[in-house]
């Protein structure tokens, strides 16, 4: 009976093992994946009923798309969408929840959510610095390509004339591109290939070439990328 017991023992503790073993391959594991999230998560900021009623949206998109949060040698999966508004991270841990947090801001931790890839990066203009997230388009070796989305909330009017209406707030989105080398330093793309070719004073010859003979638009975000991606493979030393 001890022999028959000690071994039934052992077979229930090495099926226990296996089946957390199994957990943690699968992204089961409880430790692996609501711990790091509270832990990299603060109270996110909340909309205000006014908001509400606004045309147009403070996200990128309203849904939640399962993504990963990469902080050293963790992933860690999750439900996340981008608040551009408020400049936030929203994160929830089951699909459909209404507990919604926020990321904390840490430049350490790369996000990828539905197949882009977002940053937290302090921008320098001038004295004045500030922190965003941004779109990662692509990197290299020398240069990077950033996006960064911004939204402006206008404020609604109300007619003054009765020959004018109401109208609702509203949010209104922008787009900016930045070049950023390896100092992390932030230079926003000029609005022509003139002007983008005058940054550079290596090659600029060859680079003037290349903006003509591709038809690179600067407000493009595919031609951006290509002349990026041609920068660092053939003009960075």
């Amino acid at each position: 009976m001890k022999i028959k017991f000690y071994f039934a023992l052992v077979a229930l503790t090495f099926t226990g093992l296996l089946t957390a073993q199994n957990d943690i391959t699968n992204g089961n594991s409880t430790s692996s994946q609501i711990n790091p999230i509270d832990e990299y998560t603060v109270k996110a900021s909340v909309i205000r009923d006014e908001y509400k009623s606004a045309s147009g949206s403070p996200y990128l998109d309203e849904n939640f798309s399962v993504g990963t949060i990469t902080n050293g040698n963790e992933v860690t999966k999750a439900y996340m969408r981008v608040n551009v508004y408020f400049e936030e991270i929203e994160v929830i841990k089951d699909k459909g929840s209404k507990d919604v947090s926020a990321l904390k801001k840490n430049s350490d931790m790369k996000v990828v959510i539905a197949g882009k890839t977002y940053m937290y990066a302090i921008k320098t203009n001038g004295e004045v610095q500030k922190g965003g997230y941004f779109e990662v388009i692509t990197s290299g070796k020398e240069l990077d390509l950033y996006k960064e989305n911004t939204v402006q909330y206008i404020q609604p009017t109300v007619a003054t004339t009765s020959l004018t209406s109401d109208r609702p707030g509203r949010f209104s989105p922008s787009t900016e591109y930045y070049l950023v080398n390896k100092q992390n330093k932030f230079i926003s793309v000029p609005s022509n290939r003139r002007k983008l070719a005058k940054m550079f004073d290596y090659k600029q010859e060859e680079i003037k070439d290349f903006l003509k003979d591709n038809r690179v638009k600067t407000n493009k975000e595919e031609d951006l990328e290509e002349f990026v991606n041609f920068y660092n493979e053939k003009i960075a030393q």
